[in-house]
């Protein structure tokens, strides 16, 4: 009756996934959530909110529900400048952004950006 007992505890134990300590990572927040390689645009400040992410751009960000919503950005390449255009198909004034930066854009820049894509190698 014993054993009865203590298999019925130990299954119990494993079915409430007591069954020892288990660890779990944090998921990435902020600017590390763009995956290397990467560029990418947040629609918070400081890497929070919606993000876009791109390795070849986007000639239109309302594809990526981005248009005009941009407010932060990590480019997370090592050799490839960014510019984000004014309008769509890469049209009018452009910003660049350096390889490996990130932060929030400028106030001339923020939730002003329509396009982006690599300019500078």
């Amino acid at each position: 009756m014993y054993r009865g007992k203590t298999l019925i505890s130990l299954l119990g134990l494993a079915l409430l996934g007591g069954g020892g300590p288990a660890f779990a990572q944090a998921a990435p927040a902020g600017y590390e959530r763009c995956p290397r390689q990467h560029f990418c645009l947040f629609d918070g400040a400081g890497g929070t909110g919606l993000m876009a992410s791109f390795r070849h751009g986007s000639p239109d960000l309302r594809r990526q529900s981005m248009d005009d919503r941009a407010s932060s950005y990590a480019d997370r390449t090592t050799d490839t400048w960014w510019c984000l255009y004014e309008n769509p198909n890469y049209d009018e004034s452009s910003w660049p952004i350096y390889p490996g930066g990130s932060g929030n854009l400028s106030p001339e820049w923020d939730n002003r950006a329509s396009s982006a894509k690599p300019c500078y190698r």
